[in-house]
């Protein structure tokens, strides 16, 4: 059994229970007093940082809730997007998440709305709205939701659009406009 003085006073071998073969005392942990060396990267630890964006425009018909669909990855350090851009987690955690979209130049009705919704395992989970508060002529309109959600491994969460202008707009395309990232934080 593994005890507190045992910890503190044993070489590395002595607690490494499940080393392989192929590990040395040095790949363990150190001895009471020693250092643990090599460097510490995102690979090493095998953490979630991913970011997608669009990379075309897309039709969002009035009043319908819409997939934003994402097809060009920035960065995917455990190739957890899929094609699509559904997030599919590998391991349980808790992840920031967060996505923006921008609607095309529109001339906006006051009183009407762009929704951002996240989905967890096809449920919608947590909501972002921009309100138009006064008629304006043409003009883009970003919405934006942020949250913090536990994920196992195998959920999977998707970002989708309402706008209900009165007509089909288009989102617009390309650089940072419309973009969904996650990272996992615990």
């Amino acid at each position: 059994a593994v005890t507190a003085d045992k910890l503190a006073n044993s070489v590395n071998t002595d607690i490494a229970t499940g080393v392989t073969a192929s590990t040395t005392a040095g790949d363990a942990l150190p001895k009471a007093g020693g250092t643990m060396t090599g460097a510490l990267t995102p690979s090493s630890i095998n953490w979630s940082a991913a970011r997608v964006r669009r990379n075309a425009v897309q039709a969002i018909t009035n009043s319908t809730w819409t997939l934003v669909v994402f097809q060009e990855t920035s960065y995917d350090t455990l190739s957890e997007f899929t094609a699509t851009g559904r997030f599919v987690a590998t391991a349980a955690g808790k992840y920031h998440v967060q996505a923006k979209i921008e609607i095309a130049n529109a001339s906006w009705t006051q009183g009407k709305s762009l929704y951002v919704h996240i989905y967890k395992n096809g449920v919608s989970y947590c909501s972002g709205y921009q309100q138009e508060q006064v008629a304006t002529n043409l003009e883009q309109k970003m919405g934006l939701v942020t949250d913090t959600i536990e994920l196992v491994a195998t959920d999977y969460l998707e970002i989708y659009c309402l706008q209900n202008q009165g007509t089909t707009l288009n989102l617009t395309s390309g650089g940072n406009t419309s973009d969904f990232s996650v990272s996992r934080i615990s």
